[in-house]
């Protein structure tokens, strides 16, 4: 949603940078939260953040080159897959839906990196 407001309002000619707040007052969404996931494509430069009392975001990535795989890793700081070895989980040696869930996990990983942000935007390549 909030990638979908900046990508709007860059598209416009000599728009303002969009703030956090107005993403997280449009929306509904927590203005910490909107504040922090903003940061982060800022530092993964798919945002460009401007200072200053009218400062804000603006869009610096063409956002049809971005996966929502890239995306989701990025907000949630942790690889998509779950891994049953990595949570040391007590039933794995007995395990009789593991092989099925990696099969899944595979699948939605791979329909998620090819799934662009753009497209699911809207826009088109």
């Amino acid at each position: 949603m909030a990638l979908g407001h900046i990508n709007k309002k860059s598209s416009v000619e000599n728009c303002s940078p969009v703030s956090a707040r107005e993403i997280a007052d449009k929306f509904g969404i927590p203005y910490d939260t909107t504040s922090s996931v903003l940061q982060t494509l800022a530092r993964a430069k798919i945002l460009e953040s401007q200072q200053g009392i009218s400062g804000g975001y603006h869009l610096i990535q063409d956002l049809t080159h971005l996966s929502l795989l890239e995306l989701t890793e990025l907000i949630e700081k942790k690889n998509f897959y779950v891994d049953c070895q990595e949570r040391k989980c007590d039933l794995i040696d007995a395990c009789n839906i593991k092989k099925p869930l990696d099969k899944l996990h595979k699948e939605l990983r791979s329909i998620f990196a090819q799934m662009k942000v753009g497209n699911l935007l809207g826009n088109t390549e």
